[in-house]
């Protein structure tokens, strides 16, 4: 019973250690990106996730504005902006 328990244990710390999968990641950058517009950005959407050197670049666009938020696989964010013209 409790080489099932230390096994369970286990599976569930190496589920935490594993890499961040683009869901997880475009479910933080959504978060982060609602913290950091409030209502000044407009609505925005998604176009694209690519996975760069441990961490996704998740890119959005709105009417004004391009943002680009950088997931690193420990959870922090780096929103960055750019304005069209």
């Amino acid at each position: 019973m409790r080489g099932l328990a230390v096994l369970l244990c286990l599976a569930g710390v190496a589920a935490c250690v594993s890499p961040m999968n683009q869901g997880e990641a475009q479910r933080l950058a959504g978060a982060r990106m609602a913290q950091y517009c409030k209502s000044y950005c407009g609505s925005y959407r998604i176009t694209g996730a690519q996975r760069l050197e441990g961490r996704w670049l998740v890119d959005f666009d709105s009417a004004l504005r391009k943002f680009a938020v950088a997931v690193n696989d420990d959870g922090n964010t780096i929103v960055t902006t750019w304005d069209k013209r």
